[in-house]
């Protein structure tokens, strides 16, 4: 048969430029000639349409809705006045068994486009794959960076509770000596109050001579400076504990910086583990659809 004879068994369409004549999901139970002008076949990928068949004079589609039933794969659009023959299930019956030049046709063209979406699906598949993979092996690196963060924060915080508890440790020894020289200065006080008791007592003994306040002003001099050194010593030593009170501060505050440190580097790994998880689970079901 002609193109002539196969339009005579189907039905006549004629649409302008740029109509649809038929949109991806819609259900189809006719297929499709071209007669005069041309047809444009395209999917939707992330709200862009692109185009994956353009047919001319004499080409076929539709086919395979009509054969299984399924929604269109596809949107069908006029690229200029065209002119088409759309054949039911009972026409295309009638041609297969009436024509077999055009049922060779078409089954060759059926074997064309399922190796075209055979090849089309690989490379779609290996597209996704190497984005999952690309995606897998830099979370993969930045877990193994946040790791490598926790694990340095740890070994700093040890190493500053180590010179906390050494700078404690000056701090007790310091405290020590303090405790030591507040004896003093307290055996001095006592010193100095019997002095000033023998003072008082020599005083009423010796009358107007007063020798014995010579000796009594001679020691109360001595422990007067002695005292004044020790009060000198015990500033030094506050002062000491100040700044190793401070240091102590210092690291307890650097120690807590790198504990939050921690715990913002282990709260980073759980949604970088949750997309993981995602990314693993696409995977497996693109193993699923294969």
């Amino acid at each position: 048969m002609n193109l002539d004879q196969i339009a005579a068994a189907g039905r006549m369409i004629e649409l302008r430029s740029g109509q649809v004549l038929f949109h991806e999901g819609d259900e189809g139970h006719e297929m499709f000639l071209v007669l005069e002008g041309a047809i444009e076949i395209s999917i939707e990928q992330e709200a862009k349409l692109i185009v994956i068949a353009k047919l001319s004079v004499g080409d076929f589609f539709g086919e395979m809705s009509l054969l299984d039933g399924l929604p269109r794969s596809g949107t069908a659009q006029t690229k200029g006045a065209t002119k088409l023959v759309a054949f039911n299930q009972v026409n295309f019956r009638y041609l297969m068994q009436t024509d077999g030049e055009l049922a060779w046709r078409i089954m060759r063209g059926l074997s064309s486009r399922i190796r075209e979406k055979n090849q089309e699906i690989a490379q779609r598949l290996g597209k996704d794959l190497q984005y999952i993979s690309t995606i897998l092996d830099k979370r993969a690196q930045e877990i193994s960076i946040a790791i490598k963060q926790i694990a340095a924060a740890a070994a700093e915080i040890g190493d500053n509770q180590a010179l906390l508890a050494e700078n404690i440790i000056e701090v007790k020894e310091v405290s020590r000596k303090i405790t030591g020289f507040l004896e003093f200065i307290g055996k001095v006080a006592t010193k100095t109050r019997m002095l000033g008791l023998n003072a008082s007592i020599e005083a009423s003994r010796a009358g107007e001579y007063g020798r014995g306040f010579g000796i009594v002003s001679q020691e109360i001099k001595k422990l007067s400076d002695l005292s004044s050194h020790n009060a000198v010593e015990i500033v030094k030593l506050t002062q000491t504990i100040e700044t190793k009170m401070k240091m102590v501060g210092n690291f307890s505050e650097d120690s807590t910086k790198k504990s939050m440190l921690q715990a913002s580097s282990t709260q980073a790994i759980v949604p970088v583990v949750n997309e993981l998880t995602i990314l693993a689970a696409n995977l497996k079901q693109l193993a699923t659809n294969l």
